[in-house]
């Protein structure tokens, strides 16, 4: 009667672990990005309702978007609220249409915004989600 297991079972067994980690970590690194850059859209999307409302209170306010590092903040008078660091809290990347550094996206009193339409592409490995914010400061999630 033996108790334990042979070098040889273990190794198999090992292998066989290893083997199906190697199969399993892929698909769970999609899944992490895929979830950080929605995420990150999402964040970005309530920011967008925020600062319409903040403007709607305070008579007016600015989303700013920075592309690098990735960051996004409201202003409403001479402060900033809600700052949010995309690039730490998400490890995205943000693009902004026509290759911009930094755009700001300005909110009137009636939470109407008076914009040209902006894109903004957030990636994150192999993983991609946008958001498009009308000229009137509507938001399309792509």
């Amino acid at each position: 009667m033996r108790h334990g297991f042979t070098l040889l079972e273990l190794i198999a067994a090992l292998l066989i672990a290893a083997m199906t980690l190697s199969m399993i970590l892929p698909a769970a690194r999609r899944a992490v990005d895929r979830s950080a850059v929605v995420g990150a859209r999402e964040s970005i999307v309530g920011l967008v309702s925020r600062a319409r409302a903040e403007a709607r209170v305070g008579g007016g306010a600015t989303l700013c978007l920075r592309a690098r590092p990735a960051a996004a903040w409201i202003e409403v008078g001479a402060g900033r609220h809600e700052i949010v660091d995309l690039a730490t809290e998400f490890g995205i990347d943000l693009r902004l249409s026509r290759n911009r550094d930094q755009v700001r996206l300005p909110f009137d009193a009636l939470g109407i915004g008076r914009i040209a339409s902006q894109t903004v592409t957030l990636t994150r490995g192999e993983a991609t989600a946008g958001v498009v914010v009308s000229g009137y400061g509507r938001v399309i999630r792509r």
